[in-house]
C-alpha cells in the first residue's frame, strides 16, 4: 500500500527513464522525417534527377530548365508586365560534376495565351507568355 522513500525515489526516475527514452525515440523519427523530406525534395531537382539516373547506369539524360519568362496582362485603360531572367548554368555546372557532359540544348518559346475571345468594349483582356525552358540533352 504504502511504498517506502527509496521505491518512490525508484518509481520516479524510471517514469524520468521513459519519457527521457520516448523523447529520444521522437527527436530521432523527426530527424529521419527531415532527411527524408529533404531527400525527396531533392530527387525533385534536375541535379536530383541527374544524380539517380547516374547511379541506375542510364547512358541519356534530358532535362528541361527554365531561364526566363514574360508575363503581362492588359485591360480597357491600364497594362502591366513583368520579366523574369533566371541562369540555368550554375544548374548544369553541378549536373557535370555528377559525371554527365552537355551534348545539345535547345530554346521552345511557350505559345502566347490570350484571354478571352470576342470580349466585348471595355472588358479585361490579358496576354501572357509563360517562361521560356530550355531542353538539355546530357550524356
Amino acid at each position: 500500500m504504502f511504498k517506502s522513500a527509496e521505491e518512490r525515489e525508484a518509481e520516479r526516475r524510471r517514469k524520468q527513464e521513459e519519457a527521457a527514452q520516448a523523447e529520444a525515440a521522437r527527436a530521432r523519427a523527426d530527424r529521419l522525417a527531415e532527411q527524408e523530406r529533404l531527400r525527396t525534395e531533392f530527387l525533385a531537382t534536375p541535379l536530383g534527377e541527374a544524380t539517380t539516373a547516374k547511379e541506375a547506369g542510364q547512358e541519356f539524360l534530358e532535362i528541361q530548365l527554365e531561364v526566363g519568362g514574360v508575363g503581362g496582362s492588359a485591360s480597357f485603360g491600364m497594362a502591366s508586365g513583368s520579366r523574369k531572367a533566371a541562369s540555368s548554368a550554375e544548374t548544369l555546372a553541378e549536373i557535370e560534376q555528377v559525371g554527365w557532359r552537355l551534348e545539345h540544348a535547345n530554346y521552345q518559346v511557350g505559345r502566347v495565351a490570350a484571354g478571352r475571345r470576342g470580349h466585348q468594349w471595355g472588358a479585361p483582356s490579358s496576354r501572357t507568355v509563360p517562361s521560356v525552358p530550355v531542353n538539355v540533352k546530357l550524356l
